[in-house]
């Protein structure tokens, strides 16, 4: 070892302090995303009637992540799926289901769907959590993929 090395609890310090900065600058990036229209590229699809449901704010609809404002609805969202948005942020995406159980999207694997960023998840990961755009219009859940 030499002389002049920086100690191990340094580095170690050091390594914090730096994984804290890059979390910190991955949140804000994020959230900067919040009341946005994005192109959601969506590649997996949740099977109807999931227990992944979440409750919805009128601020915030689908989520009750860190993000505010931009949202739509109230009541109950289900996790209708997941994928990527125009700059490769994750994305999950919510959408209200009726009495009968349908869904206002056409969820279909490796497709487009406009969607509005609704806010932040709150675990660690920070995915977006999004509601299908307005101007989409309602439409329903293949059953074919879920």
């Amino acid at each position: 070892r030499q002389a002049d090395q920086v100690s191990s609890e340094a580095k170690k310090r050091r390594a914090a302090e730096i994984r804290e900065i890059s979390e910190n600058n991955r949140v804000r990036y994020r959230r900067g995303f919040t009341g946005l229209n994005q192109r959601l590229l969506l590649e997996r699809v949740v099977p109807e009637g999931s227990a992944n449901l979440r409750a919805a704010s009128p601020d915030r609809g689908a989520g009750g992540g860190r993000g505010a404002g931009g949202g739509r609805g109230t009541g109950t969202a289900q996790l209708i799926g997941h994928g990527y948005g125009e700059h490769y942020v994750p994305i999950a995406l919510y959408g209200e289901r009726g009495s009968a159980g349908r869904s206002d999207l056409r969820a279909v694997p490796n497709s487009f769907v406009e969607v509005t960023i609704a806010g932040l998840s709150d675990d660690h990961n920070a995915v977006l959590e999004a509601v299908p755009h307005q101007a989409s219009g309602p439409v329903r859940l293949d059953s074919a993929t879920a």
